[in-house]
């Protein structure tokens, strides 16, 4: 099977190649490279010009600089490009006794940019964390019945921003709000507004298309009515693959991220919710033989559980030994037998009734978390050495492990009462 189906895979925007200039004038310059948090922040200029010292002028102008807008737009550029920018820049915005002065809250775009690029803050940056309770407190303010003065465009986009800051959210989506903002927007770009939504639509083009052939190969394989119990949910799988990368470029990534994770999730609700604890163990011994050859005597929707796993990665394999990546194939294999241990685990305190301490279930919890994702997005990373990504990986960096733990705790506060209801622990 060929996960790569006839979806193009490059795609460029060259129009505002020729068009941003060095400015001494802060306002223009950063209009020109970030209009007013990004419309689309969409990929039309080239990654050679966007880490080239024409967008980064060695002589900074933020010394001169007493705008709140500006400041934090500035700031959000350059974090977000990997130019470290110190958070002392706001100090200027700050009292005698370290608060944001009530002045500013007048400023409305000011306010919120600075609540955007409160976000890039670091833990040991204190004066971030008070620019987001300052900017929140106001912005939600102005949501209310004082809002006279908000102009109706504005108050949707302070309102979706404070459901969800812009780094918390899929960035297509971001883009598809601002997009929409931007264009009631008196002062925006024509030009510049015509090739954002250009763009979107050639991603969103992309997307349907990947999401046709995965829906195919879902009913091909037909896992929902052979195991009536599994979340039918291929859509919502394919939307989380695009938190990843959004990228057309990626979309081959996508495919296997949302193949693997859809199979991974009919073994996680099998030994969720539906198997038996002897089933289970079974299920669980045959991920850590890897042989399919060795299942005939399993129960028949156990094979069809394995089975499932083991042929699409066996299909993915195959896809991608001919360009030389079958070494992270392997690890995405060992992965599942981590993953496999995990849950045998889980289900034996399951059906036990067991309560482990926090501690050991964080142990456990810990290995069904983002390490199996973080594997299967970095399959189809053809752009990067094999070799070195795998050893990186298997180095166990402590980002992933902060991950892991963010992401166990968010998703058992989520799933809690469905779990209840299922008496998981």
């Amino acid at each position: 099977m060929n996960f790569r189906g006839n979806i193009p895979t490059k795609f460029s925007l060259g129009i505002f190649r020729g068009d941003f200039r060095q400015t001494s004038d802060p306002q223009n310059f950063l209009g020109n490279l970030f209009p007013r948090n990004s419309v689309g922040k969409f990929r039309g200029i080239s990654e050679e010009r966007r880490n080239s010292e024409e967008l980064f002028p060695r002589t900074c102008f933020v010394a001169q600089q007493d705008d709140l807008e500006t400041i934090s737009t500035m700031f959000e550029v350059f974090r977000l490009r990997g130019y470290y920018m110190s958070c002392d820049a706001f100090s200027r915005f700050q009292g005698e006794n370290g608060k944001f002065k009530e002045s500013f809250a007048e400023d409305i775009r000011g306010m919120l940019q600075l609540y955007q690029a409160a976000h890039l803050g670091t833990p040991s940056e204190d004066i971030m964390d008070e620019a987001l309770s300052f900017t929140r407190h106001h912005l939600e303010s102005l949501t209310g019945n004082h809002a006279a003065n908000v102009s109706p465009h504005l108050s949707t986009h302070i309102k979706n921003a404070l459901c969800r800051a812009r780094y918390h959210n899929l960035e297509m989506l971001a883009t598809r709000e601002y997009i929409s903002f931007y264009d009631q927007e008196e002062d925006h770009n024509e030009t510049l507004l015509k090739f954002a939504k250009l763009n979107f639509n050639y991603c969103q083009l992309h997307y349907i298309q990947e999401l046709k052939d995965l829906t195919k190969w879902w009913k091909d394989i037909d896992l929902s009515s052979k195991l009536p119990y599994i979340r039918d949910r291929i859509v919502e799988v394919f939307f989380g693959s695009l938190a990843m990368y959004f990228e057309p470029r990626y979309s081959l990534g996508r495919v296997i991220v949302t193949k693997l994770t859809a199979v991974a999730t009919v073994f996680n609700d099998t030994c969720d919710a539906y198997g038996t604890l002897p089933e289970v163990t079974s299920l669980v011994d045959a991920f850590q033989r890897w042989d399919l050859g060795g299942t005939e005597k399993l129960p028949s929707y156990v094979r069809i559980v394995f089975g499932s796993v083991f042929e699409t990665l066996e299909e993915i394999e195959q896809e991608m030994r001919p360009g030389g990546r079958s070494e992270i194939v392997q690890v995405v294999v060992d992965e599942m037998k981590k993953l496999a241990r995990a849950y045998l685990a889980l289900s034996k305190w399951s059906r036990k009734s067991h309560v482990p301490t926090f501690e050991e279930y964080m142990e456990i919890g810990m290995r069904t978390s983002m390490d199996q994702y973080a594997a299967y997005s970095i399959i189809a990373m053809e752009d990067c050495d094999e070799t070195q990504i795998c050893e990186w990986y298997n180095s166990k960096p402590k980002m992933m492990e902060a991950l892991n733990g963010v992401f166990r705790i968010v998703n058992d506060i989520s799933t809690y009462e469905r779990e209840m209801k299922w008496l998981q622990v």
